[in-house]
């Protein structure tokens, strides 16, 4: 396993994470990756094929159920923009 071979970090990739139980104790960081209501709408009619509507109502059912969070990383820009950001946390974190 990851610990047992001298892994410096774990990253569990989530869109909901609890402190609370197991995952609880052996987490150090919860980061929140975000961008604007737009931005999410815009992407999930895209990645999923929805429509605006359907994307909107899906957004505001998982309002409310993110969890505390250490950082965030602003996802509003390109995919090279992100990379940069999370590699600037890492490089902080580890």
């Amino acid at each position: 396993n990851a610990i047992s071979s001298g892994a410096r970090a774990i990253v569990i990739e989530a869109a909901l994470l609890s402190r609370g139980g197991v995952i609880g104790q052996i987490i150090d960081h919860i980061i929140l990756v975000d961008a604007s209501e737009e931005k999410k709408i815009e992407r999930m009619a895209e990645r999923d094929g929805l429509g605006r509507e359907e994307a909107k109502k899906r957004l505001k059912a998982q309002e409310g159920r993110n969890p505390d969070f250490d950082f965030v990383i602003d996802n509003e820009g390109s995919p090279d923009s992100l990379r940069k950001e999370v590699k600037k946390l890492w490089e902080k974190l580890i």
